[in-house]
């Protein structure tokens, strides 16, 4: 239950033991290219990932992915009707769920990811550097979630950066 207490302190601890093993795991899995892989670490700041601490940490779901959000067919679309298994359930970065969000549920679709933008209350350049801080996330996750998206999507290995993959991700316009 450490992880579900309300501050930083729990996801700090997260973040850096994630943040100091990724390189190694990412080089391991090879998922990323080799140009792609030599940009992690400078991508990573060496203290910890960006975080956005105006505010309190969110409770996280963790692992918003396509089967854990139930659904019933309404017309020619769905009404999500119940969000199930918070076994990665934690309290930190709301930039944390974006992660699966965008690479699992919504399979990298941009017009997805603006509604959801859009009914959050907010487009996405208003929130700042948010595929940067969403990606240095992904990059540091403890379960492989780039591989299925960059599966997906193949063309993301022939970006020039880590930046360009954040920005193809996670389009602020």
């Amino acid at each position: 239950l450490r992880a579900l207490r309300p501050g930083w302190a729990a996801w700090d601890v997260f973040v850096a033991r994630q943040r100091a093993g990724a390189h190694e795991r990412l080089a391991r899995s090879s998922v990323l290219p080799a140009h792609l892989l030599a940009q992690v670490e400078a991508f990573l700041p060496a203290a910890a990932i960006p975080l956005d601490r105006r505010g309190a940490p969110c409770l996280l779901h963790g692992d918003l992915t396509g089967d854990h959000l139930l659904g019933v067919g309404v017309g020619d679309g769905w009404d999500a009707t119940a969000l199930i298994d918070f076994g990665d359930a934690r309290v930190g970065d709301m930039a944390y769920d974006l992660i699966s969000l965008q690479l699992d549920l919504f399979r990298l679709e941009r017009a997805l990811w603006y509604a959801f933008l859009e009914g959050y209350g907010a487009d996405a350049s208003t929130w700042g550097d948010l595929g940067r801080r969403v990606l240095a996330l992904a990059l540091a996750h403890p379960f492989d979630v780039l591989g299925p998206a960059i599966a997906r999507d193949p063309a993301a290995r022939q970006q020039p950066s880590l930046d360009r993959l954040a920005a193809r991700w996670w389009p602020a316009s």
